[in-house]
């Protein structure tokens, strides 16, 4: 319990700043309301005592009597005003601290190391990060009101009772500091389950997609495999229930721990006032008032707990630790240094390991690259092409070795600035519900009303706008899901590359660019590619399609993320390994595309 307090109070200590900094003006005004609310049980306390006495002492409604239950009700009145004004103000702070968080967990996951979303470790933290959003605000808000209101009712009230008798200022401890207690101990069980739930939620989500989402509709039923990731997604939430009731049955038993703490520390502050009464320390017309304001905090310790602590110290705890985490996550260095054009790129015993993976995925890679040049990536499934291609993007940091782009080293060089001169098509690149022309000028969306270039760009990928399945031309949504039309696997891949060709670029990385194409219309594709060859760019293509090889300027094959051999295909033909990899390549697309 120590250890849970002393973390809390780090996590206070840090995300308070944090949020108060959004809106410092409407942060104090909301704590100096509390302030003021809280005052106001004093002086109801007080002015119920007198409506009691006066009424007491009085048989008539006198002028003492209507004064006082007047008081009382414009307190009473002020009260509700001020609790009101309370709430609009915090709604205030709530939207606007969402909006700050919001953009603020977003330039923060653009800020950090892509290499970073290979660690599901850091996966989870994004998903609860993304919860502390919403929670962040209202943690807060929960803070001020317990410490400003809360709180300094509860000191006004035991000093009040204090000066009436000192053993009275028991009463409200009684009332509270059990139940305090015993809510903190039972909360470490819903920080252990809040914690492992994102875990569980991201499976949970993923085996859903594949069950209902349409991109998999037509596979999962085809292959009868609805069975079996409904089954999966049985046995997850399964186990996500078990654990659910296993918090609910502790959930009960501190429920009724504390409801039982609370009507007995209830009862004992009764017993103390009767005593006082007999012993003449205070009169009955106090004993009401008191046992009235004693009611109350009874009531007001109830909804501390139930509202106030559960959430702070449990539901909202994780989430905020993560978003914490997410926040001090190491970005990447800070790199000013520009560049503005890239004629040939170097890497130099380069190494690559993925996070909290002990193998290197790139051991050892030394090569170079130049404008003009169409460079060819092959290997078996696993070598490391596309781990390269990544490295070659700037999308991931080498974890030893050196990349220089003309004579440059990359870790000098501001990530903006290295990406700006480069454009990618991956294999399983996205398909964008928005109409074909955004499709494509996505990718340089600063200059998307340049018509020459989109004209140049649809011509040189084979996208035909005048083509009937594209009714609307280039404002045909891609989507029937949004009332514009679906596309075929080789269609897409025509668009994702359009996006990329569209892009000015020094660097265009192609990976398995004609995996979903016909192969009679590879043909026309390669003839594309090869025309952009002369645009001065660097061409970077992953293929097992050998067509391309004898074309390339440089082949490079790879095996076990080691550059095996890099020369023309003419002159590695001459070493068996690649040779045979070639042959059995060949020969395999020969048997299945003839």
């Amino acid at each position: 319990m120590k250890k849970q307090m002393s973390q809390f109070i780090q996590v206070v200590h840090k995300i308070i700043p944090l949020a108060v900094r959004v809106s410092p003006k409407l942060y104090f005004v909301e704590g100096l309301l509390s302030v003021i609310y809280s005052t106001f049980g004093v002086f109801l306390l007080k002015a119920l005592e007198a409506v009691y006495k006066n009424v007491q002492n009085s048989n008539i409604l006198s002028e003492e009597v209507v004064l006082s239950i007047c008081i009382l009700c414009v307190l009473n009145i002020l009260k509700v005003i001020i609790g009101a004004f309370d709430d609009y103000l915090s709604k205030m702070i709530c939207e606007k601290s969402i909006t700050s968080f919001s953009m603020m967990l977003q330039n923060k996951a653009v800020k950090v190391n892509p290499v970073a979303y290979e660690d599901s470790e850091f996966l989870d933290y994004i998903e609860k990060a993304e919860d502390a959003v919403y929670a962040i605000p209202t943690f807060v808000l929960n803070l001020i009101s317990l410490v400003c209101y809360d709180l300094l009712y509860f000191i006004f009230l035991c000093f009040y009772l204090f000066q009436i008798r000192p053993i009275l200022f028991l009463v409200p401890c009684c009332v509270s500091i059990s139940s305090i207690i015993n809510q903190f101990i039972g909360s470490k069980y819903k920080i252990k389950y809040t914690a492992k739930e994102a875990s569980i939620q991201r499976n949970k989500e993923m085996l859903k997609s594949y069950i209902c989402d349409t991109q998999y509709f037509k596979e999962t039923r085809n292959l009868g495999c609805f069975k079996f990731f409904f089954l999966r997604y049985q046995l997850l939430n399964e186990e996500d229930i078990t654990a659910k009731n296993r918090l609910y049955r502790r959930d009960v038993f501190i429920l009724i721990s504390n409801k039982i703490i609370s009507i007995l520390g209830f009862a004992l502050s009764i017993l103390l006032l009767y005593f006082a009464l007999q012993k003449g320390d205070i009169s009955v017309v106090l004993f009401a008032a008191v046992f009235y304001t004693i009611n109350n905090v009874h009531a007001n310790m109830e909804h501390i707990i139930t509202n106030r602590l559960s959430p702070l110290i449990s539901e909202w705890y994780v989430s905020i630790i993560s978003f914490e985490k997410i926040v001090e996550y190491p970005e990447e260095f800070n790199k000013e240094e520009e560049i503005s054009d890239i004629d040939n790129i170097e890497l130099r015993d380069v190494f690559f390991a993925y996070p909290k993976r002990d193998n290197y995925a790139l051991k050892k890679i030394n090569a170079k690259f130049k404008k003009g040049q169409l460079i060819a990536i092959v290997g078996e499934n696993g070598s490391g092409k596309s781990t390269l291609a990544k490295i070659l993007l700037g999308m991931y940091d080498p974890t030893h070795g050196q990349i220089f782009f003309d004579g440059i080293d990359t870790r000098v060089l501001s990530r903006s600035s290295i990406h700006q001169r480069m454009t990618c098509v991956f294999q399983n690149f996205y398909r964008y519900f928005f109409d074909l022309k955004d499709n494509i000028v996505i990718s340089d969306f600063f200059r998307r009303d340049d018509t020459r270039r989109l004209d140049e760009t649809v011509n040189k990928s084979n996208v035909n706008p005048d083509d009937v399945m594209f009714p609307n031309g280039l404002h045909t949504i891609l989507s029937k899901r949004f009332g514009g039309v679906d596309l075929s696997g080789g269609e897409w891949q025509k668009i994702a590359f359009a996006r990329g060709l569209y892009r000015h670029n020094d660097l265009f990385v192609l990976d398995e660019p004609t995996a979903m194409i016909d192969p009679n219309k590879e043909e026309e594709f390669y003839k594309c590619l090869f025309s952009e060859k002369a645009t001065n760019r660097i061409l970077v293509v992953i293929t097992h399609r050998m067509s391309i090889l004898p074309e390339a300027d440089q082949v490079v094959y790879m095996n076990d993320g080691e550059i095996k051999f890099i020369g023309k295909h003419v002159e590695l033909l001459k070493e068996h390994e690649y040779l045979e990899f070639y042959q059995s390549q060949a020969k395999w697309y020969q048997e299945n595309f003839e």
